[in-house]
């Protein structure tokens, strides 16, 4: 099996890397950041918003394990214009692009504990809330 990792030069990234190799996968990193943390992998460097360039990054790939965001809270901030394009059309390309190819058996989408937002669980797994309880929001009169 031959896996690519979007977002792979990042700290969460390059770990699913290790693990993976760990595991024999084949892995080729996408990713807009220079490859530094492994030299032994293929890696091609562009944009998750370069939709062709996405799309030929598929080519032999049957899953995707798409961990590629801007996830600093402060870069969000900052720059959310880029974040949001980032983020979610970044994605929507990942998805649609997987679709298209006919090949992907699987896409893997990795996120933040911030997707819980102030959620009051003690143990957040797969069963949490994805939104903030409007419960806890006082409805106007």
């Amino acid at each position: 099996m031959r896996a690519l990792v979007t977002g792979g030069e990042g700290f969460i990234g390059s770990h699913v890397v290790d693990k993976l190799r760990d595991k024999g996968v084949e892995v080729r990193v996408y990713d807009l950041a220079i490859p530094t943390y492994r030299k032994d992998i293929e890696h091609y460097q562009a944009s998750l918003l370069d939709f062709d360039a996405l799309r030929f990054a598929l080519s032999g790939i049957g899953v995707i394990f798409h961990l590629g965001a801007i996830a600093d809270v402060k870069d969000v901030f900052e720059e959310p214009h880029y974040a949001e394009a980032i983020n979610v059309r970044g994605t929507i390309n990942v998805l649609e692009a997987s679709r298209r190819s006919g090949r992907i058996r699987r896409v893997i989408f990795g996120s933040t504990t911030w997707v819980y937002s102030d959620t009051e669980a003690h143990i957040i797994d797969e069963d949490t809330p994805l939104a903030p309880h409007l419960t806890s929001i006082r409805q106007p009169k």
